[in-house]
């Protein structure tokens, strides 16, 4: 979770903003975007009810948006959209919705600062649940 929501900042801090994430994949940054991308998919892939987002990040990392643009960006909206809707129905945690959705209303003006906005709202939703998981065990 921590790799999730320090890569887009260490790209953007080291390399400056770009118009979204996955244009980084076109910087010496590409290595750490294939690597964020395919340690969350995998941790995803953990989880029954974000299956689905872990095949679109998979997809959207496995077509570069240098090359393979439509399908790339395909993904992407279809892995944001899908990660919503898992969201939306979790029904736990509505602050990190709200955050989310706030993401993706500020992607049509800065797809980049939406990006990131939705991200972290991910991975503090997956530590918070987590964190959850933990004090349960522990009692």
């Amino acid at each position: 979770m921590a790799l999730a929501v320090l890569t887009p900042l260490l790209m953007i801090l080291c390399y400056g903003p770009l118009p979204s994430i996955s244009k980084y994949w076109e910087t010496e940054w590409q290595p750490l975007f294939i690597l964020s991308n395919a340690v969350t998919s995998y941790f995803f892939f953990t989880l029954p009810k974000w299956k689905l987002p872990a095949v679109f990040l998979m997809l959207l990392t496995a077509f570069s948006v240098q090359e393979y643009q439509y399908i790339h960006n395909l993904f992407a909206i279809a892995f944001f959209l899908s990660s919503y809707w898992v969201l939306w129905y979790s029904k736990r945690y509505p602050v990190f919705l709200l955050q989310y959705g706030v993401g993706i209303i500020v992607m049509p003006f800065s797809f980049l600062w939406g990006e990131v906005i939705s991200i972290s709202a991910l991975s503090l939703y997956h530590l918070t649940v987590l964190i959850r998981l933990q004090q349960l065990t522990n009692r």
